[in-house]
């Protein structure tokens, strides 16, 4: 096997790991929002049933809790993507050196704050708010 040959496996298997780190931070994202839907719905049920206010002021909590955890991830994911996309346009005979800090890459990215006013957390987070809100105003 030439060196070329070996360079190339080695960041190949480079870009894999950054990968599989992508992978998990969505996968993680993707069962935050299931368990927040999840959790919302179970306490608005209760809510209602039972027109219980500190009930439905935890719920916003839980709510509130998983769009900021939801934000974390896809803030991870996009400095991971970053960190991707600096490898990938490396020259293919650059030697890799297996750098897995995508926090050196923040820089590139949207800061957090920002990222909890992403699309794809406020369609599902923000109706969930309103969904408590609606019911707690409904119950009072």
């Amino acid at each position: 096997m030439s060196q070329d040959a070996s360079i190339n496996a080695g960041r190949l298997k480079h870009l894999e790991m950054i990968q599989q780190v992508i992978n998990r931070l969505a996968g993680n994202s993707f069962l935050i929002k299931g368990w927040s839907i999840t959790l919302t719905s179970a306490l608005l049920l209760f809510i209602a049933k039972e027109a219980k206010d500190p009930i439905g002021w935890a719920a916003i909590l839980v709510v509130l809790a998983f769009w900021l955890l939801d934000a974390i991830y896809l803030h991870k994911e996009r400095q991971f993507r970053a960190l991707y996309d600096h490898y990938r346009q490396q020259p293919q005979d650059t030697p890799t050196d297996f750098n897995m800090n995508a926090k050196a890459f923040a820089d590139q990215t949207e800061p957090l704050w920002e990222v909890l006013y992403s699309a794809s957390l406020i369609s599902l987070h923000l109706p969930l708010f309103i969904g408590i809100m609606l019911v707690l105003i409904l119950i009072n």
